[in-house]
């Protein structure tokens, strides 16, 4: 997201047009390591090293979204995409602030070979609306009277 939002032209896709379908990819690969350690019955706890492996690109793709947004804020060329990236920014940070303590925990008790893992609490999730609410925001403040972005959109789906 942090690649395409919140300029509908990001420069990095046109420099680098092969990191829009890398994140895929190697998402894929991190997925079957994992998955090879689900069904080991022998080995019970060999899960745990296939999550860490997942917790750690959950997290480093946290920091390169949040430092994405950063450099967004920093050399954006119009206000108007800088105060996008600040909204969306704090909204990131109070939503998955609680979530991203709690995978960096436990990645580092598993990495330090203790497996001893906090258990997963679901109020965690209830911050992340928060960042579901500011971009909501911050793509309303700004693109909710601009009918000649929203005209050829929904006219092209209304047929």
């Amino acid at each position: 997201m942090a690649l395409y939002f919140p300029d509908e032209e990001s420069r990095w896709l046109g420099r680098y047009p092969f990191l829009g379908p890398a994140a895929y990819v190697v998402s894929l690969g991190i997925f079957v390591y994992a998955a090879r350690f689900l069904f080991d019955y022998q080995n019970p706890l060999a899960y745990a090293d296939g999550w860490g492996v997942c917790y750690i690109y959950a997290f480093i793709g946290l920091i390169v979204f949040l430092g994405r947004m950063l450099y967004r804020i920093r050399f954006s060329d119009t206000p108007m995409v800088r105060e996008q990236s600040r909204l969306i920014l704090l909204g990131a940070l109070v939503g998955f602030a609680p979530i991203g303590l709690y995978m960096a925990f436990n990645t580092l008790t598993i990495v330090s070979g203790k497996y001893t893992q906090i258990a997963f609490s679901p109020v965690l999730l209830l911050f992340s609306v928060v960042f579901a609410l500011m971009t909501a925001y911050a793509i309303a403040r700004y693109r909710l009277l601009e009918a000649d972005f929203w005209q050829p959109k929904s006219s092209s789906t209304a047929r």
